[in-house]
């Protein structure tokens, strides 16, 4: 898909995510349908940080 912001195009990127069913329902207008959740979750990073070359956790 071409999309175009203050006269710049563009080109949208998605990234495709597996999901997988899980056993919540909801509800939305009247129709009811099972919630979808990613197979693998991100794992956030754990290493050093470092803010102006001082490194701190």
């Amino acid at each position: 898909m071409k999309l175009s912001y203050r006269g710049l195009n563009y080109a949208l990127q998605t990234v495709a995510i597996d999901t997988v069913e899980s056993k919540v329902t909801a509800r939305f207008r009247g129709l009811q349908y099972a919630i979808r959740r990613p197979a693998n979750l991100h794992t956030l990073s754990t290493g050093t940080k470092k803010y102006r070359g001082i490194a701190y956790n």
